[in-house]
């Protein structure tokens, strides 16, 4: 099987990702940031569930089910699996370093799709919980 290395990008909040395509069905990515730090963009997949693991720093995922939004903190050699469907967003912390496992049934080209509600509520919300969590011990 032949794997399809994607080149690393720098993101709109600062952060570098690379992703490796493993298969049609699995990808591999991950994510560093130095002194930027922030939401992503909030999404779900129809087809793929997602494993997240942290391997340096923090992360706070928000995860929105019906009308619902639970948080998530993850710190080092911690991961979660979220599954397909369900809408989530992640705040990333200072020098901080993820790995993500996606992973479908389907093919996983094109299966993001951006979850509004979701999108704006993280951004746009102050969360004092957040704060205390990403930044304190940063």
């Amino acid at each position: 099987m032949k794997s399809n290395f994607i080149e690393i990008e720098k993101m709109p909040n600062g952060e570098k990702r690379g992703r490796m395509k493993i298969s049609e069905n699995v990808v591999f990515s991950y994510t560093a940031t130095k002194d930027k730090y922030g939401w992503q963009n909030a999404h779900y997949h129809k087809y793929a569930e997602e494993t997240y693991f942290v391997k340096k720093g923090k992360i706070l995922l928000a995860l929105r089910k019906g009308h619902k939004i639970k948080f998530k903190k993850l710190a080092p050699g911690d991961k979660i699996i979220v599954p397909a469907g369900l809408e989530h967003n992640i705040h990333v912390g200072k020098n901080t370093l993820f790995y993500v496992t996606k992973r479908s049934q389907e093919c996983l080209d094109n299966d993001w799709y951006d979850a509004k509600y979701l999108d704006e509520y993280t951004k746009s919300h102050k969360l004092p919980k957040v704060k205390k969590y990403i930044f304190e011990n940063s």
